[in-house]
């Protein structure tokens, strides 16, 4: 059955923003500012508890930054290295999001199930290298001066 022109999407430019996601989802339960906040705290203490890779992040996060505040760089450089750091942060938190939105969607083993989670982890991975990229540069130069 094909359907009729009048059910399927705009696919120009500006069709996505004419779709109300309201009408096809669920029920949002955040109806103010407190309850989002709320909501983004309990994913952060999700991450904290349930993710290996988050709290070793944690330990190298603490341990980055107290090596830089030690070293005293500029602070540019702090700025730099914290948004890579953040960077990280974010992609990890994204990946655990849809590795369960995927377990969820799809509890048996399917191709574009491991697509999905295969290239979150990617992106994760991407970010690592790139932080690990600006730390050298940051970090590494002034760590050498100050220990040779």
């Amino acid at each position: 059955m094909n359907p009729s022109k009048d059910n399927l999407p705009d696919e120009s430019m500006f069709g996505t923003m004419q779709i109300n996601a309201k009408q096809y989802g669920a029920v949002k339960h955040n109806v103010d500012r407190f309850s989002s906040g709320k909501y983004a705290v309990a994913g952060l203490l999700y991450l904290f508890r349930r993710e290996a890779s988050i709290q070793l992040l944690t330990i190298f996060s603490l341990i980055g930054i107290t090596i830089a505040i030690w070293l005293r760089i500029s602070l540019i450089e702090f700025v730099l290295f914290f948004i890579s750091l953040g960077m990280v942060w974010i992609t990890e938190a994204v990946n655990t999001a849809i590795e369960s939105v995927v377990d969820l969607a799809s509890p048996q083993i399917h191709p574009l199930a491991k697509v999905a989670k295969d290239v979150a982890s990617a992106a994760t991975f991407i970010s690592v290298c790139i932080s690990s990229v600006v730390t050298i540069l940051l970090i590494f130069p002034p760590l050498f001066e100050r220990l040779f």
